[in-house]
């Protein structure tokens, strides 16, 4: 079996106002993540997802 195609779609959507989450590097206003597809050859299909840990958009008030 070989690796015949991997695509990789990014992903990113502003938080809703009021439900961000505020840590302690900031207040988080997107979240972003990677979704990579890979196939195979043999008609197999699998999905993968990742993130970065904390990416906030500015600071705290």
């Amino acid at each position: 079996m070989r690796i015949t195609r991997i695509q990789a779609v990014p992903v990113s959507y502003r938080v809703p106002e009021g439900q961000n989450v505020t840590l302690g590097i900031g207040r988080a206003v997107k979240r972003d993540a990677v979704l990579v597809k890979v196939e195979t050859d043999q008609g197999i299909v699998g999905w993968g997802e990742a993130h970065h840990g904390r990416c906030p958009g500015q600071s705290p008030s």
